[in-house]
Formats: C-alpha cells, structure tokens, sequence
C-alpha cells in the first residue's frame, strides 16, 4: 500500500526486500544444512502469495502455506530434521489460516469481482465461501488434535485446543449472516485470541512437564 501511495520508491523496497532475503540466507546457514536448503522454498512461497489472486480462488490456501511454514521451520532450525508432528501442526495453521482469510475477503467481495481478481467469496458468493471457512476450521481443530497427540501433550495443551476450538465456533457463528461489518470482529480479535489461547496452553503444558 506504501508503494503506490508513494510514501516508498521500488528502489527502496527492493533494496530492504534484497537485504532480507540475504539475511534470511544466512541465519539458514548459521543453523543447519537443512533449513538452508529450504530457505529458498520459503522465500518463493512467501513472494508467490500475493500473486495468486490473479489466477486461483485457492488463494487463501497460498496464504495459510505461506504461514505453515513458520512451526515447521522452526522445528527445521532446532533439530535440522523433520517428523511428523511439525506436519500436523502446519496443516492446522494452513486450514486455520485459510478460514479467517476467506472472512478476512468478505470485505472485497465487490471489488475482486469488478477487477477480475479471485477469491472463493469472488467464485461462489459470500455465503458458500463461509460455508468452505467452517469447514477449513473444523479440519485445522482436528489436526490440532491431531498434533497434541502426536507429540504427548497433556491436558493444559488439549483444553486450549477445545478454548480455541470454541472461539472460532464463536467467529463462524457472527459471520453466518455474511455481514462484512463484523469483519473486524471475527477476523482481529477472534483470531488473535485464539493464537494466544493455543500459545499460552503449548507453554503451560510444556512447564508442567
């Protein structure tokens, strides 16, 4: 948004986009062969996302790989392998991520439709498109199951699972009516409380241990 407002020139953003891939690069290779052979996978996720709208209603997917890539890096960059609990763990954030965004999209509905860009509410309307979100959501709950019994977490991990699982209930629940005002509801703080929930219980339940 800086750069067409004017408020940043390309060469700038191509030198702070040049550097920190560069470093990015490097804290790859300080840690371990593996992450340094992945790091460019994740530089092309990362870069690819906001081109999807221009050819894929699946774009929310795009974006909820771009942020599944955060729990199974950083499982690369403490044991420089992988298993398959990490998997588990990005498959919910990958589902997670991909519901709120198709709430998130609500909001241009209108506009991807009038500039030819595609999203699911574009595709199918706003009310099927919250209809694939709950499912998104009812998938990433499973693998967040899934992912505590992998890995042998106790209850202070599953009962913020089931928190967590009550408030995007709560977040499909208010946007059943396809009301782009509750956006800011459903998608901010809803979500933010969730990420929260599951972060403070994985810590408890890992001091506990």
């Amino acid at each position: 948004r800086a750069l067409p407002a004017g408020r940043l020139t390309p060469g700038f953003v191509w030198g702070v986009f040049g550097a920190s891939v560069m470093l990015l690069l490097l804290a790859a290779w300080r840690l371990n062969p593996l992450a340094l052979k992945l790091a460019p996978v994740a530089v092309v996720i990362l870069c690819a996302y906001s081109m999807t709208k221009r050819f894929t209603a699946w774009t929310h997917l795009f974006l909820g790989l771009a942020l599944a890539g955060a729990p199974l890096g950083a499982w690369i960059a403490v044991r420089g392998s992988v298993a398959p609990a990490p998997f588990l763990l990005a498959g919910g954030v990958l589902f997670w991520t991909a519901g709120f965004d198709i709430i998130y999209s609500l909001q241009d509905f209108h506009f991807d439709r009038r500039a030819r860009l595609r999203s699911l509410p574009a595709l199918l309307g706003p009310a099927a498109a919250l209809r694939v979100a709950r499912t998104f959501h009812f998938v990433a709950v499973l693998l967040f199951i899934a992912t505590g019994s992998a890995t042998g977490m106790g209850w202070p991990y599953f009962l913020g699972t089931a928190l967590a699982a009550g408030l995007l209930a709560y977040e499909q629940g208010i946007m059943r009516r396809a009301d782009p005002a509750r956006v800011q509801i459903a998608f901010f703080r809803v979500n933010v409380a969730v990420a929260l929930i599951l972060l403070l219980s994985t810590s408890v339940n890992l001091l506990l241990a």
